[in-house]
């Protein structure tokens, strides 16, 4: 038995047709697995820019800076003359 799944069809393994409300079910619930999988991508965005984490890390990798707002030592590569 063939079953169609959107614009494709595909053979059934259990030679049984899809249940109704199947298609909209399957869409449901990959659309409510979509906003829990970006709330927690937007949770962990918002935690890694937070004032708090920047700081965390500047202390962690014992970053230094001068009045000017530059890292000191300036690690920066020296462009060649």
């Amino acid at each position: 038995m063939l079953i169609h799944v959107g614009p494709t069809t595909r053979d059934s393994l259990t030679c049984q047709p899809p249940t109704a409300g199947a298609e909209e079910i399957m869409t449901d619930s990959l659309r409510d697995l979509a906003r829990r999988l970006y709330r927690q991508l937007r949770a962990e965005y918002d935690h890694l820019t937070s004032d708090e984490a920047i700081q965390q890390g500047i202390i962690f990798n014992e970053y230094t800076f001068t009045e000017a707002r530059r890292r000191f030592p300036d690690t920066a590569p020296q462009s060649a003359l």
